[in-house]
């Protein structure tokens, strides 16, 4: 017997992204990271990871739960970046696992990461880099998105 996928439903506006991240309490937080490949002196990477819950905070019956979440939050990272055209970056793979945060209370969340890529050629333009990530928060927060804990409005 085949079975479809199950894929997440297309987004028809702006204020449904808005309704999903409500209901799914989306997050972000930030970091820099360094490609061990390219040794301590190359440049670094930003990484915004953002974090949704399973609706209800609970874990879903089998995993195609999750990755419905991984799809649509996903959808958001690349709608968040159309407004950032200069933005170089990629999409790490779904991990099927759920991460737990104290400042979530423990309630098991699915996690994208976006890396924004350095050019490894040309020497790091800080300045640059704080404009993209600040046109991407910009988009984040604009959808109701969250830094690092959800709080309710």
């Amino acid at each position: 017997m085949s079975r479809e996928p199950i894929t997440a439903p297309a987004v028809a506006s702006v204020a449904e992204l808005e309704q999903w991240v409500r209901e799914h309490r989306v997050t972000w937080e930030t970091r820099s990271r360094r490609d061990a490949a390219q040794g301590q002196d190359g440049p670094a990477e930003l990484e915004l990871t953002l974090l949704g819950r399973y609706p209800g905070g609970h874990f879903p019956v089998g995993g195609d739960g999750y990755s419905l979440v991984f799809e649509r939050l996903q959808s958001i990272a690349l709608h968040v970046l159309e407004s950032v055209p200069e933005a170089r970056y990629r999409i790490d793979p779904f991990d099927a696992a759920v991460r737990v945060r104290p400042e979530q209370d423990w309630t098991p969340e699915v996690e994208l990461t976006l890396v924004l890529e350095a050019a490894g050629h040309d020497p790091p333009d800080v300045a640059h880099g704080r404009r993209l990530l600040a046109g991407i928060e910009s988009g984040l927060e604009r959808l109701g998105i969250q830094r690092k804990r959800w709080r309710e409005p």
